[in-house]
């Protein structure tokens, strides 16, 4: 399950990188108002579910399976 949180967190911070790339391209394009408040509604949600899948990873337990050698 902490792999799944993980390889979710890195998804999330790859939208969050490419939708504040976004929101700095049409704040400097003059972009519509209406995109860029969308735009930065979704870095917003795209940074609370960051914070929700940090706090579920970090309940996990973590595994505590034997070592093989």
């Amino acid at each position: 399950m902490k792999t799944l949180f993980a390889i979710l967190f890195l998804i999330d911070t790859g939208l969050l990188v490419c939708m504040s790339y976004l929101f700095l391209q049409m704040l400097d394009m003059d972009g519509n108002l209406w995109l860029i408040i969308l735009d930065f509604a979704g870095m917003m949600t795209s940074i609370i579910g960051l914070a929700f899948l940090l706090s579920n990873y970090i309940k996990q337990p973590s595994d505590n399976r034997p070592n093989k050698t």
